[in-house]
């Protein structure tokens, strides 16, 4: 999806839900047009195909940011959450879940990641 139409999309009233997904990976020097962010954004858009559109995702050294938008907010979070665990480069996530625009109710999700450190001892 262009970015003019994306933009389109994004600000339509059916896409008035959206889900901030702040992904903390493995991966070190991470740019938006690094191959890893431009193929884990490709498995979020393909999961997210038919509940909301993805945007253009940023990325700062070993995090990926990128908004997720649609007519609701709960199928997307359904849809794109397992992709987000069973990435075996991801550590942790956030999922922002925003039911409408600016100033509606919003609720903040962790989401553990493949590669999770685990916790030595016992």
């Amino acid at each position: 999806m262009g970015l003019n139409r994306w933009l389109q999309h994004r600000n339509s009233p059916d896409t008035h839900q959206l889900v901030f997904l702040t992904i903390h990976t493995t991966e070190t020097g991470l740019t938006k047009d690094t191959p890893f962010v431009r193929t884990f954004a490709g498995r979020l858009r393909d999961a997210a195909q038919g509940v909301g559109a993805v945007g253009l995702p940023q990325a700062t050294e070993c995090q990926i940011a990128v908004h997720v938008y649609g007519s609701d907010a709960d199928a997307i979070f359904h849809a794109v959450a397992p992709i987000i665990q069973a990435a075996p480069s991801v550590e942790r996530a956030w999922a922002l879940v925003r039911y409408g625009d600016i100033g509606a109710r919003e609720v903040q999700i962790t989401l553990e990641g493949a590669a999770r450190p685990q916790a030595v001892g016992g």
